[in-house]
């Protein structure tokens, strides 16, 4: 399986703290042994898959496509939940 990091994933996750980065590594094995675990959205974000996942105590959303034919996951961002989506929406634009 080929893994992908937008840019945008990589400038947010270099700004984090160690412990931190660990907590959103040991998410993302989680979702590269079940690509399809994220729910997946419709509408403006038909095509992507969101998993929730904790850093610490917060809840943190990460958005990630996952195509079986070319077995390619891309991780697109992650955040927390306010203004998540809206955000997102004006990235993928």
């Amino acid at each position: 399986m080929n893994i992908e990091y937008s840019p945008r994933f990589n400038k947010t996750y270099k700004k984090l703290h160690k412990s931190h980065q660990k907590q959103i590594q040991n998410i993302i094995e989680v979702i590269k042994e079940k690509p399809t675990i994220g729910d997946e959205k419709v509408g403006d974000l038909s095509g992507f898959r969101v998993h929730k996942g904790r850093l610490d105590n917060q809840q943190i959303l990460i958005i990630y496509t996952y195509c079986d034919d070319s077995n390619v996951l891309r991780f697109i961002d992650f955040g927390s939940h306010e203004n998540f989506y809206r955000d997102v929406k004006k990235h993928i634009k």
